[in-house]
């Protein structure tokens, strides 16, 4: 466009005069995106200055450069050109983050992931954990109580026999009224197989039994039994038996010495056994358990290497 100089008398009039528009300055020809034409316009105002349609011909491109090397944040830009004007591009992918070694950031304790970091020189950081460490268990002594346990790192573990494993039952396991009369007697005797530790101490209890008070009835039998069962059950880390209504449910938590004798009993007796794991238990159901002895076989087995086909 023309400009306009402007003066200005001390009375107020003024007086303009027009300017003569600037020439154009041209800037470098650019090829359209289909390089159908190219074009040069003015550096200053944009204006169009001049257009040649393009004439089709193969383009002679340069040799592939690197404009902008890529790294582990931002992808690069590989160019090349056409003396016509036309240019290419390609995307270089990001690099893989360099990452420094790895530096334990929490030391592994007794059942305590520990964890270990890396870093890369961008900020990016990679985090992993270190398994829990083993107890280091020491010598096996005696508490207060005379309990035989181990102690190490502060983590303390019984010993097998001492272990508690809770038996429920619908089974008639018991000392009748009749056998023996006297309700003290009776408590005693109860309290005595609560605490037996080995069913070796039931043959001593057995022979007083029939002395003092004839022949023992089969619900006595059974309780006696329930003895060999909690022995055998604390040693694989059984916390719980439940028999009722000819089912049997174990209750095992994952520190069970017995899970490939569980697994392995499930696969010998498939339509009798299943598995079940709930939280931190693992439950093994099992059917056609109608007495204490089939109960006693199915952990003989879960201890052992053969055990007689229910």
């Amino acid at each position: 466009d023309e400009g306009v100089e402007t003066r200005v008398c001390s009375c107020g009039a003024t007086e303009n005069r027009y300017l003569a528009k600037e020439e154009h300055i041209p800037g470098e020809w650019v090829v359209d995106a289909d390089y159908n034409e190219k074009t040069i316009s003015c550096t200053v105002c944009q204006t169009v200055l001049k257009t040649e349609a393009l004439s089709e011909h193969t383009h002679n491109w340069s040799k592939w450069e690197i404009e902008k090397e890529a790294t582990c944040t931002e992808a690069g830009i590989l160019a090349r050109t056409c003396e016509c004007g036309a240019r290419d591009e390609n995307t270089l992918a990001k690099v893989e983050h360099i990452f420094s070694d790895w530096e334990t950031a929490k030391e592994p304790e007794c059942e305590t992931l520990g964890s270990r970091k890396r870093s890369c020189s961008c900020g990016e950081t990679e985090t992993e954990g270190i398994p829990a460490l083993d107890h280091a268990m020491g010598e096996w002594v005696f508490n207060e109580s005379m309990d035989e346990i181990r102690q190490d790192c502060g983590q303390i573990q019984e010993d097998a026999t001492k272990r508690e494993c809770v038996i429920e039952t619908d089974l008639e396991i018991l000392i009748p009224d009749n056998y023996i009369t006297n309700v003290v007697e009776r408590l005693k005797i109860y309290k005595q197989l609560d605490s037996m530790e080995d069913d070796k101490d039931l043959a001593p209890l057995i022979k007083s039994l029939t002395d003092r008070f004839g022949t023992i009835p089969w619900q006595t039998l059974e309780l006696f039994q329930i003895v060999k069962l909690r022995m055998l059950a604390k040693k694989i880390y059984a916390e719980k038996i439940s028999i009722k209504q000819n089912k049997m449910a174990i209750t095992f938590n994952f520190q069970s010495n017995a899970v490939e004798r569980i697994l392995s009993y499930v696969q010998s007796y498939p339509s009798q056994s299943k598995v079940v794991e709930q939280e931190d238990k693992v439950i093994l159901n099992i059917t056609s358990i109608d007495n204490l002895e089939k109960a006693i076989k199915v952990f003989s087995y879960l201890q052992e290497d053969f055990v007689e086909k229910l």
